[in-house]
């Protein structure tokens, strides 16, 4: 089974705290995978989501593209 949680890896706090709730489950970008509820337990799961809510993924986005732009325009000064 998989939950897809990308939020959780705009956070280092977050994904870290969950590799080391949820020891027997593959992270992979994007998504956690396990093999029952018994690794990875629904109370997990939600206290998860809730601590992903608060990540905007579409201003992270616009930053670094923002940043990239600017990063590219100095290229071309110097």
């Amino acid at each position: 089974m998989s939950l897809h949680a990308l939020p959780m890896y705009m956070s280092k706090d977050i994904f870290e705290k969950y590799q080391e709730l949820l020891p027997k489950s593959k992270f992979q970008i994007g998504c956690i995978n396990f093999e029952s509820a018994e690794v990875f337990p629904l109370q997990i799961a939600q206290q998860l989501i809730i601590e992903c809510l608060p990540i905007d993924l579409v201003a992270i986005r616009e930053a670094q593209l923002k940043e990239r732009k600017s990063k590219s325009k100095n290229k071309g000064t110097a």
